[in-house]
């Protein structure tokens, strides 16, 4: 009898981290956001986004901080995991991604997408993290991805 008393002390704190686990198992979507799916807020054209922060940077980081856009670049620099566009918009890729297997060059031109985190206004830069590199395509069905669904083009 005194060995299950103690063994029933010993068990008794488990059953809260065990039930814990179980339920981070089974919630792990709604608890971790699956960046690389999450779809974009906005998409903006080459420069459009720096223009929208040089213009009115607090209502910018009101609209877009925290949020996931889509934009295009053109690559200024390149160090492990970030990528630099244009001087202006400093991107940490997400960690399934690397800067090494894209086969991302220097002046070439990116579309991507990832969370603004914040601006600097002194070095005029936008910091955004979960970036992701989109394939470019030849498909000409595929040639304007910037368009939304309502906004797509007569094809005349």
């Amino acid at each position: 009898m005194y060995n299950l008393k103690y063994t029933w002390k010993m068990v008794k704190p488990l059953i809260p981290l065990t039930i814990l686990l179980i339920w981070a198992i089974l919630f792990e979507d709604r608890i971790w956001d699956n960046w690389s799916t999450k779809e974009p807020l906005k998409r903006f054209q080459h420069g459009d986004l720096q223009w929208e922060y040089e213009m009115d940077p607090v209502l910018a980081n009101e609209k877009y901080k925290f949020k996931m856009v889509q934009f295009e670049g053109r690559v200024t620099g390149t160090r492990n995991d970030t990528i630099e566009l244009d001087g202006t918009l400093i991107c940490k890729l997400d960690p399934s991604q690397s800067v090494g297997s894209s086969g991302v060059s220097d002046m070439e031109l990116v579309n991507m997408k990832g969370r603004i985190i914040g601006y600097d206004q002194e070095k005029k830069q936008v910091r955004i993290d979960h970036g992701f590199l989109f394939q470019e395509t030849t498909d000409t069905n595929d040639q304007d991805l910037f368009l939304r669904k309502d906004q797509k083009q007569d094809p005349r």
